[in-house]
Order: C-alpha cells, then sequence, then structure tokens
C-alpha cells in the first residue's frame, strides 16, 4: 500500500479499511488523473516501481518529469533497509533526472508505512530529517514527510499533502493556520474541513485530542454522508454518536456560502463540553466569513 494508495486516499476518499481487505494493484504504465483541489487544478502522474527494470531507465517515462513541480518519491522502511544503496542511488537519478528537465521542480521524499519503524525510531524521529540527509547526499535541502494509513497515524496523511499542496495554495496555507491558531484555546477537540468533492482539505486537532479516534471520526463523518445524509445534520445543533465504545459529540456547519469549493466545517470533540466545541465552530465560521470576503 504506497503511492497510489495514498493518492486515492487523498484525491479519491478511499477508505484506508478498504485497503487492507482489498489491496490495489502494482501500477502499470504511467497513469495520469487530474484532480482539483480548491484554487488549483492538479494533473497527478503515478510512475510504475519496477523491480528489474526501474521506470527511470525508460526514457518514454522520463517525459513525465516535464513541466512538473513537484516530485514525490515513496519509500518504506522496509524496503530502505532491505534496499538501501539502490534507494540512495534512485533518489540520486531522480534530483539528476529532475534537475535536467525542469529546474524548477521540488524534490519531495516520503517516508511511508511509518507503523513499520521500530518504536525507539518512532520516539526519535525528530532526527530522522538529519539522517536522511546525510544519507543520500544530495546538494539541497530535502523535505522529509512521515506517513501511514494506520489509524492512529492516518492524521499524517491528511496533513502531509495538505503542507505540501499548500505551498500552491495561499487558500489552504490560510485555512490551515486559521484552525490552528483558534484550537490552540481548545482541548479534546478535532476539525476538519471539507471540499464539494468530500476531500478533506485541511484539518487540525487540539495537542490532546486521542489520535486514535481520527479514523475512527472519518468513519462517523462517512458513515452520516451515507446512511443519513448529511443534511439531515445542518441543524447548528451538535450530535452524540456511538461507534463501538466510543462516543464523541459532532458538530457539522455548512460553508458553501463562502462562495469557494469549501463545503462542510466538522468539529467532533471527545470530551462533553458542548458549548466549547460550539464556540470554536463559531470563531471558526465568522473567520472563514472575514477571509473569504470580497
Amino acid at each position: 500500500m504506497g503511492k497510489t494508495s495514498l493518492k486515492r486516499i487523498i484525491f479519491e476518499n478511499l477508505n484506508p479499511n478498504t485497503l487492507f481487505k482489498e489491496p490495489l494493484e502494482s501500477t502499470k504504465g504511467v497513469e495520469s488523473n487530474e484532480y482539483d483541489w480548491l484554487n488549483i487544478e492538479l494533473t497527478i502522474l503515478d510512475l510504475p516501481n519496477k523491480e528489474n527494470d526501474p521506470p527511470l531507465k525508460d526514457e518514454t517515462l522520463l517525459k513525465a518529469f516535464e513541466n512538473v513541480d513537484i516530485v514525490l518519491y515513496i519509500f518504506d522502511f522496509e524496503i530502505l533497509k532491505e534496499n538501501t544503496q539502490k534507494i540512495i542511488q534512485e533518489v540520486q537519478i531522480v534530483y539528476k533526472k529532475m534537475r535536467s528537465i525542469c529546474k524548477k521542480a521540488r524534490l519531495i521524499l516520503i517516508y511511508h508505512k511509518i507503523d513499520r519503524i521500530p518504536k525507539l525510531i518512532q520516539n526519535n524521529i525528530r532526527l530522522m530529517p538529519h539522517q536522511i540527509q546525510n544519507l543520500f547526499d544530495l546538494p539541497i535541502e530535502l523535505y522529509v514527510y512521515y506517513t501511514s494509513i494506520y489509524e492512529d497515524l492516518i492524521y499524517s496523511v491528511h496533513n502531509t499533502f495538505s503542507d505540501i499542496l499548500s505551498s500552491f495554495s495561499e487558500i489552504t496555507h490560510q485555512i490551515k493556520k486559521l484552525l490552528d491558531d483558534l484550537i490552540k484555546k481548545y482541548s479534546h477537540i478535532l476539525t476538519i474541513v471539507i471540499d464539494n468533492q468530500n476531500k478533506i482539505i485541511t484539518q487540525s486537532k487540539s495537542n490532546d485530542y486521542n489520535i486514535n479516534l481520527i479514523c475512527d471520526s472519518f468513519e462517523t463523518f462517512n458513515h452520516l454522508k451515507e446512511k443519513f445524509g448529511i443534511e439531515s445534520f445542518l441543524d447548528n445543533e451538535s450530535h452524540i454518536f456511538k461507534t463501538d465504545n466510543k462516543i464523541r459529540i459532532v458538530r457539522i456547519l455548512r460553508l458553501n456560502f463562502l462562495k469557494s469549493n469549501l463545503e462542510y466545517l466538522i468539529g467532533i470533540s471527545e470530551s462533553f463540553n458542548e458549548r466549547k466545541l460550539d464556540e470554536l465552530m463559531h470563531n471558526i465560521e465568522k473567520r472563514l466569513i472575514d477571509f473569504f470576503k470580497p
């Protein structure tokens, strides 16, 4: 479950749990997909990962580097451990080819499946960027992100792509900053902004929010949308939801009046302080109105 899985989760709203039951087939050839992300249009080229015939040796595939803004190289702990030298060489080749074909493109490394990294390393993950920089030995400062689609780490996937795309979308950047600024004063709350294609555009959580509930919180939103219809919950009231042994308060506000592609603001609290959740949602809504004001 690598690069194609990440693409499907972020841009096509695929449920991560589905991937555990029905893994995607390996990419064959170059797959090109068009997506909208708020105020920008994206073309994503998904290159195959051929063990015995690296795609970088195929001149026809190298055309994928033409006019790109970002090149994402995705690897995981096990691949890096088993094929360290091969990964180093490929990243160096990617960098050289990228620079020769499109000098303005940025190279970003995504260290995927961090759930498989030994706990000792996870606990010292702040040291890894420096180690990775030394490992690949490139004349640039590398952008490195860490992701996993497992429940307690799914937050990392959405944050990674929101952060990456924020460099091209000032709107995404400002909305994320707005959420982060406001949520500092609150506890046990997760906020999610959804667009009109049900993509998670950005999110923010209080420092004490239980990250183990995040994937379940996304499941709750999808359950509401598919089974009951989200419209029935847009009544300016907070609703209590229980799945398994988890109980949360959920508040959903419609945002399509903002003259943007945003559709919903979702607030999820693992505490039972409805007043605080309502207060935060009101403050976010007010700030968004000010931000999108003509």
